[in-house]
C-alpha cells in the first residue's frame, strides 16, 4: 500500500512538472539574460563571441566542435591548465589531421584573462578577433596551414597536427605526431577561449533550493552537467556545427584517429558516439528511471533498447531506481528511502544505470535537437533532478540513448584514449615531448 501511494504521488508530481514545461514557465530567461531552455542563436552568442558569418557557418557545418569547460585553473592538486594544454596538443596531433575541427574552451569571466595569458605561447599573433581587448585574444590558434611559430617563445609554439594518421598509436603514430609538432606543415587546430557569459553559468530557478540537494557534490559540479545539457549544444549549433565532441580538460587522445569523424558519422547515419560506458552510482541517477517511465507512458514513445537491454525485469516493472552497489557516504540516505517506500533491495532488479562516461562523447546535433529528444532532456532539467541528485549530463544522455538511439545509430569510439593522469605522462603516451 505504501509503495502504491508513493507511485501515485510521483505521477501527480511529474504531471505538474510536464504541465509547467508545456505552459512555458520553464522557458523564462534567468534574470532577463540567457533563456536556459530555448533561445535564438543571437541570444546564445551574446557576450561570448561575434555571430559567425554565412561563410563561417557553412565551413563549420563540416567541422567538429570540440568543447572544454574549465572553471577552476587549479583543482584536486592539479594544474588544470597544464592538463588542458596536453589535451589540446594531443587533439591537434591525432584528431585534427583527419577531422577538421574547432576547439572551444569555456571558463569563468573572472579567469578568462588569466587562462588566455597562460595559453599565450599558443597564440598566433597574426590572427584572431577580440571579444574584449582587456581579456586577450579569443583565438588561440586561427587554424589553416601549419608552420606558425610561437608568439611567446619556448615550448611548443604551434599546436600542429600529425601528417597522415595511418596507425593505431605506437611508435609510428608517435613519431608522426612529434614530427608534426616540430613544424611539418600540418594543419593547425583552431582554439577559441571564451567566457561563460550570458547567464549560462547559473543554477536554473527550479533547482535553486540547495536544501533539497542530495550528495556531497559542489555547486560547480552540478552546474557543469546542466550547462552541458543546455548551453553547450546550443552554442555549437549556433556556430554552425552539426557534431560536438565533449572532452574534459584531462581527456587525452593518445593515438591517431584515422578518419574524418564528421564524414564518417554522415555516411553511416550515426547519432551518438561513446568511447566508454560506465555504471553510475545509485544516488546520481535516483528518480531518473521513474521520470523516464512517466515520459514513455505520457508521450507513448517506443522504449527502444531501454527495457529489453537495461531493465530487470525487461518491462516497465523493471524501470525503477535501485540500490545496487551503494557508496558508503550515500548508504544511509538511500536505504532509508528504500525502507520508507518499500523499494526493492540491492540485487532485486531495476535500471542498470549504464551511462556514457562524459569525458569523451560525440553528439550528433541533428539528433540531439529532435523534438522528442528535447522534450525528454528539458523534462529532466525542469524536474530539478539533474541538479538535486547530480544526474549530470551523462545520466540524461545515457537514458536518452537507450530510448532514442537504435544500435545501428550508435558508434563506439575506439581511438586510443585515456582519462585522467598527469600531463607529462599523457603526452609521452601520445608520442609528444612534455
Amino acid at each position: 500500500m505504501r509503495q502504491r501511494a508513493f507511485r501515485v504521488a510521483l505521477v501527480f508530481y511529474l504531471v505538474f512538472v510536464a504541465a509547467s514545461l508545456t505552459h512555458g514557465d520553464a522557458l523564462r530567461p534567468v534574470g532577463g539574460r540567457y533563456a536556459s531552455v530555448v533561445g535564438q542563436p543571437e541570444d546564445i552568442l551574446a557576450g561570448v563571441v561575434d555571430p559567425p558569418s554565412p561563410e563561417e557557418l557553412a565551413a563549420n557545418a563540416k567541422k567538429l566542435a570540440i568543447v572544454y569547460l574549465v572553471t577552476k585553473l587549479a583543482y584536486k592538486s592539479h594544474d588544470r591548465v597544464a592538463l588542458l594544454r596536453a589535451s589540446l596538443r594531443l587533439v591537434s596531433a591525432h584528431l585534427a589531421p583527419a577531422t577538421p575541427c574547432v576547439a572551444y574552451v569555456f571558463t569563468r569571466d573572472s579567469r578568462l584573462a588569466q587562462l588566455r595569458a597562460q595559453l599565450a605561447d599558443l597564440v598566433d599573433p597574426g590572427g584572431g578577433d577580440l571579444v574584449d581587448p582587456a581579456r586577450g585574444a579569443d583565438l588561440v590558434n586561427p587554424g589553416g596551414g601549419g608552420g606558425a611559430t610561437s608568439a611567446a617563445g619556448g615550448g611548443s609554439g604551434t599546436v600542429a597536427g600529425s601528417g597522415g594518421a595511418s596507425g593505431g598509436g605506437g611508435q609510428g603514430g608517435g613519431a608522426a605526431a612529434a614530427g608534426a609538432e616540430a613544424g611539418a606543415g600540418a594543419p593547425l587546430l583552431r582554439v577559441r577561449v571564451l567566457p561563460l557569459a550570458n547567464g549560462s553559468w547559473a543554477v536554473p530557478e527550479w533547482a535553486r533550493d540547495m536544501s533539497l540537494w542530495k550528495g556531497r557534490w559542489p555547486r560547480s559540479y552540478r552546474l557543469m552537467g546542466d550547462w552541458r545539457l543546455s548551453y553547450m549544444p546550443r552554442f555549437a549549433r549556433a556556430m554552425g556545427h552539426r557534431y560536438l565532441l565533449q572532452l574534459d580538460d584531462d581527456s587525452y587522445i593518445t593515438g591517431p584517429v584515422n578518419h574524418d569523424l564528421v564524414t564518417m558519422f554522415d555516411r553511416h547515419g550515426y547519432w551518438l558516439g561513446v568511447h566508454t560506458w560506465t555504471t553510475d552510482p545509485p544516488l546520481v541517477t535516483w528518480g531518473l528511471p521513474e521520470l523516464a517511465k512517466f515520459f514513455l507512458l505520457t508521450y507513448q514513445v517506443d522504449p527502444g533498447t531501454l527495457l529489453r537491454d537495461h531493465c530487470a525485469p525487461p518491462s516497465l516493472d523493471g524501470l525503477h531506481s535501485g540500490l545496487g552497489a551503494v557508496a558508503q557516504a550515500d548508504e544511509g540516505e538511500l536505504r532509508a528511502l528504500a525502507a520508507r517506500y518499500g523499494l526493492p533491495r540491492a540485487g532485486e532488479g531495476g535500471w542498470d544505470r549504464r551511462v556514457p562516461a562524459g569525458n569523451c562523447v560525440l553528439l550528433g546535433l541533428d539528433w540531439w535537437f529532435g523534438a522528442m529528444v528535447q522534450r525528454f532532456v528539458q523534462l529532466c532539467r525542469t524536474s530539478g533532478g539533474s541538479m538535486m541528485y547530480r544526474w549530470n549530463e551523462q545520466a540524461v544522455v545515457g537514458m536518452a540513448a537507450h530510448i532514442f538511439v537504435s544500435p545501428e545509430r550508435l558508434h563506439a569510439l575506439t581511438f586510443p584514449f585515456q582519462h585522467r593522469g598527469e600531463a607529462t605522462q599523457a603526452l609521452r603516451a601520445g608520442g609528444l615531448q612534455p
